[in-house]
């Protein structure tokens, strides 16, 4: 499947993309001694007061912060402590879904290689310094074991693939994560910029609605305005393709000769045209340009 075979931010390939990795460090770079970074802890607690949020982390400190943003993933911690218990937000697929770098098996040649079997699948690309990522999906409790290919020395790796799984639920991917911090990030910021335009400027003061009942930065009107703009991209990537997760990971050697032609077709009119429209997200949102700094945005 060439990388210009679809484009948009749905789709299976791309021409141009960043490693997790790799932009992880860019973004520490970014931040690095404007920012408080706390590694090996978690939030245990939470205790919103009028001055802000006490956070009680796992080592035993209690810190206290204008703003908690919970970003920890699918089975987020600080959703669980801020808004109730997983159950009320997440629904399961009925199948796992796990990443994780391993040792490069062997040469891939430049290529993501699959290896499909019913109800179980591994995925191998290549990456810079002689490693691979790898992808996992499987449907039962046997995950590597009598898999084949190039499953079982991954698996006998020192660090394998064993272990590295976790439920696969309607949650965001990695690009629609990043678009909801750029939003958030950017509407935080043009309320600090509100509240420091003079009171006279009654064209952005109105913008800014009621005043926040402590005063100065006024948060839920971010808050509020990233759930306009994010709510309809995230509808459309919470929408299944056809088939489902059957259909990503079928259980039947039939079904995965199915797919295989399917796959085929896609590189042709018309299944081409009705993909592509299936996969491009980009539609479904508009993304506003921020003129305030986000680093102002404390």
């Amino acid at each position: 499947m060439p990388a210009d075979l679809f484009t948009g931010d749905g789709s299976p390939v791309t021409e141009l993309e960043i490693m997790k990795g790799d932009l992880t460090v860019i973004l520490h770079e970014l931040i690095a001694g404007q920012t408080d970074i706390v590694y090996g802890d978690r939030i245990s607690a939470l205790d919103e007061t009028p001055d802000g949020v006490e956070v009680t982390f796992r080592s035993g400190p209690v810190r206290t912060y204008d703003l908690v943003v919970g970003a920890d993933g699918i089975h987020s911690g600080v959703r669980a402590l801020a808004v109730g218990p997983e159950s009320g937000f997440v629904t399961h697929l009925g199948l796992h879904l796990g990443y994780c770098t391993v040792p490069d098996a062997g040469p891939l040649d430049d290529w993501f290689e699959m290896c499909n079997q019913p109800g179980r699948m591994l995925g191998l690309r290549p990456e810079r310094g002689g490693t691979a990522k790898a992808m996992l999906a499987f449907a039962a409790d046997t995950v590597v074991a009598g898999m084949g290919w190039r499953a079982e020395p991954e698996a006998s790796a020192p660090h394998g693939l064993r272990g590295h799984g976790m439920a696969c639920a309607r949650a965001s991917r990695t690009s629609l994560a990043l678009v909801g911090a750029y939003v958030l990030a950017g509407e935080l910021a043009r309320e600090v910029a509100l509240d420091a335009a003079p009171a006279s400027d009654g064209a952005r003061a109105s913008d800014r609605g009621p005043a926040s009942d402590g005063g100065g930065v006024d948060h839920t009107a971010a808050v509020r305005r990233y759930e306009e703009i994010m709510r309809p991209l995230v509808k459309a990537a919470h929408t299944l393709p056809p088939g489902g997760a059957d259909g990503f990971l079928p259980r039947s050697r039939f079904m995965l000769r199915m797919r295989v032609l399917t796959a085929r077709f896609m590189h042709h009119w018309p299944m081409k045209q009705l993909v592509a429209r299936m996969l491009d997200r980009s539609e479904a949102i508009e993304l506003p340009r921020y003129d305030a700094p986000v680093a102002n945005a404390r």
